[in-house]
């Protein structure tokens, strides 16, 4: 595996060249953008969103820009020192490549397709600080392990969503999955895993308390949504997101949902299985554990 420095060529002078490594600045702000409109739910353009990269990587290049080369350098070193451990415990032979960018700030990592090529992306601008409040460790593994699912199995990533229960569901399947396997490669309790060490531990014990609490109401709402055949955006975003900072645990539903789900698929199958096992397949444990008809 290697990192890509995409927010080199970001900060140049010269407009967007090729990074010399397969990953065109248009190709990748073309995957980024099928993540961004999933993830977000937002009505913004891709010419707009290209926009806001651009003010973001001028405004570093102004300010800070041997800054974010000392970081890139720093987040290199622990990226491939964590990426020696998922290949040891999953008896993977390499991971995908890693891109480095300046993107607009909501997607501080995760994984894209990029003309048919799984890779990790990790945004500097926002991590640079950021992550800070995490435990990086868990944090960068989490990441790391998306673009290892979408390379396994491309049907996850978002580009392939179809409809409301793909949206949910194959989003939940992949977040439960890097929670979970994060658990296992770093051999931390899982309640490490959840949050990247974010939340204080009674704080997490209560968002923990309160997904047991709303399981039932948030099964029987994601069941509505798939017979009206319409996405929830209220639901998604409490699956998935964050608003604000005031109720923090009652949000991110999803991945203590998805590691449950994935906890129970390992109960049959083993980590290659998972990784490789088709939405069809992962339907009946999930349809199961929200106690829906499939």
């Amino acid at each position: 595996m290697k990192c890509i420095p995409l927010f080199k060529e970001q900060m140049s002078p010269q407009k967007y060249k090729n990074t010399g490594a397969g990953v065109a600045y248009e190709d990748f702000l073309e995957a980024y953008y099928d993540l961004f409109t999933k993830f977000n739910l937002q009505d913004l353009s891709k010419h707009r969103l290209g926009e806001i990269f651009a003010e973001n990587s001028s405004k570093l290049k102004r300010e800070d820009p041997e800054g974010m080369v000392t970081f890139a350098l720093q987040l290199e070193k622990a990226v491939n020192r964590l990426s020696g451990k998922i290949q040891h415990t999953l008896n993977i032979k390499k991971l995908p490549d890693t891109v480095f960018f300046i993107g607009d700030g909501t997607i501080d990592g995760h994984g894209l397709i990029i003309n048919d090529t799984p890779y990790g992306i990790f945004e500097l601008s926002t991590l640079k600080e950021g992550l800070k409040q995490y435990r990086a460790d868990v944090f960068l593994t989490h990441e790391l392990l998306h673009p290892l699912h979408y390379q396994q199995n491309g049907e996850y990533f978002p580009r392939n969503w179809k409809s409301p229960e793909e949206y949910y569901f194959k989003r939940m399947f992949s977040e439960g999955l890097a929670t979970y396997f994060s658990k296992e490669i770093l051999k931390i309790p899982v309640n490490d895993a959840y949050w990247f060490g974010f939340l204080e531990e009674e704080a997490l014990q209560k968002w923990m308390n309160y997904c047991e609490k709303e399981k039932a109401v948030i099964g029987n709402k994601l069941k509505k949504s798939l017979e009206d055949q319409r996405l929830n955006s209220a639901l998604y975003r409490q699956l998935f997101s964050i608003e604000g900072f005031e109720n923090l645990t009652e949000y991110r539903l999803a991945y203590y949902y998805g590691c449950g789900i994935i906890k129970s698929i390992h109960q049959d199958f083993g980590y290659h299985k998972i990784l490789t096992m088709k939405y069809e397949d992962a339907r009946d444990y999930i349809f199961k554990y929200f106690e829906m008809e499939g």
